[in-house]
């Protein structure tokens, strides 16, 4: 929660990544194999809100 004077002005979450995501996995070059070994390292940004006034 981002604040600004007291007031909620942006939301942001993270959430567990997605199993396989075959972009994500060739742009970083990952196996199968080093994906099942790496992918604890990653995090998802599941929701950025912003607030209007």
């Amino acid at each position: 929660m981002i604040l600004l004077e007291q007031r909620p002005i942006a939301c942001m979450s993270w959430s567990s990544p997605p199993w396989h995501m075959g972009p994500r996995d060739r742009f970083i070059g990952w196996s199968p194999q080093t994906r099942r070994q790496n992918l604890h390292l990653l995090a998802y940004n599941s929701r950025y809100l912003i607030l209007v006034a």
